[in-house]
C-alpha cells in the first residue's frame, strides 16, 4: 500500500513537472522621449479602378448557437459597411455577418493584385436549422482598384484680408 502511494505521489510529480504552464517576461529599458512639435505633409494618392472587368469572391459560415463551428478564418481588414454607418447590425448576427462579408472581400481580392474592393455589391443567404443552426453564405461582386500616384503635398494656407479682419483658409 505504501509503495502505490510512493508510485502515485511519484508520477503525479513527474506529470506535473511535464505538463507545467510557463510564463516568459521580457523587460525593456525605456527613456521617455521628449515630444517636439512635428508637421508631417499629408500623403495623397489616386485610385485607378479597373472598370473592364468585375472580381467577386464567395464565403461561408457555420454557427451553432452563435459558435462559429466551419468556415472560412481569412478577412480583409478596413472594410465599412453601409449598415454599420447608423448602427443598423449591432447585435451578434450583425458581427457574423461582418466577419463573413470581409471573408468574401478577401477572397474576391486575394491574389488579385488590387489593393480595394469599388462598388461592392453583397449578396446574402442565411439558412437556419432548429433555430440552433446557422448557415451564412455571402457572395461579393465590385470592381477591382489600385492606389497609384502616392505624393505628399505642402497643406497651402491662404490669407484674405478683409478690412481689419484677417482669414485663413486651409487647402
Amino acid at each position: 500500500m505504501k509503495s502505490n502511494i510512493i508510485y502515485f505521489i511519484s508520477v503525479w510529480v513527474l506529470l506535473t513537472s511535464i505538463m507545467s504552464c510557463t510564463t516568459i517576461k521580457q523587460g525593456y529599458q525605456a527613456l521617455p522621449v521628449v515630444s517636439k512639435q512635428v508637421e508631417l505633409d499629408p500623403i495623397k494618392a489616386d485610385i485607378s479602378v479597373d472598370e473592364a472587368t468585375k472580381i467577386s469572391g464567395t464565403a461561408s459560415a457555420e454557427y451553432f448557437f452563435n459558435i462559429w463551428i466551419a468556415g472560412d478564418r481569412a478577412y480583409a481588414e478596413g472594410i465599412i459597411y453601409s449598415s454599420e454607418l447608423d448602427e443598423v447590425n449591432t447585435d451578434t448576427k450583425g458581427g457574423i455577418l461582418k466577419a463573413v462579408r470581409s471573408a468574401a472581400a478577401y477572397k474576391a481580392l486575394d491574389g488579385t493584385g488590387f489593393d480595394i474592393l469599388v462598388h461592392p455589391t453583397y449578396k446574402i443567404s442565411v439558412k437556419t436549422s432548429m433555430l440552433i443552426f446557422t448557415e451564412y453564405e455571402v457572395t461579393v461582386e465590385g470592381y477591382g482598384a489600385k492606389y497609384v500616384n502616392f505624393r505628399t503635398e505642402k497643406e497651402q494656407k491662404y490669407i484674405i484680408t478683409d478690412k481689419d479682419k484677417e482669414y485663413i483658409f486651409t487647402k
